[in-house]
């Protein structure tokens, strides 16, 4: 990832935050994203959470690239999704 990310968060040492590839692992799983992000919007989270915003940060993250958008994946799509899915229930019919 040199020359893709900055150095700190590249070389971060911080355990659990070393996600750098963060943008590329959620790019290769796109079927198993559009599906997650579905799940959100048709569920009860979608009173609490904006699942067309995250719908609009997965799209931007397939075609860009850099430090915004790596934030982009961590705040708005990864703990979007944590709470989308916690909120429906993950796992159980509604």
């Amino acid at each position: 990832m040199k020359g893709k990310l900055p150095d700190a968060v590249r070389l971060n040492t911080v355990r659990g935050r070393q996600s750098c590839d963060i943008v590329l692992r959620l790019r290769r799983f796109g079927d198993e994203m559009e599906a997650a992000l579905d799940e959100v919007a048709r569920g009860p989270a979608a009173e609490f959470v904006d699942a067309d915003r995250m719908r609009e940060a997965w799209l931007r993250l397939q075609r860009e690239d850099g430090v915004h958008i790596y934030q982009v994946a961590i705040t708005m799509l990864m703990r979007g999704l944590m709470a989308g899915l916690f909120l429906n229930g993950f796992g159980t019919r509604y």
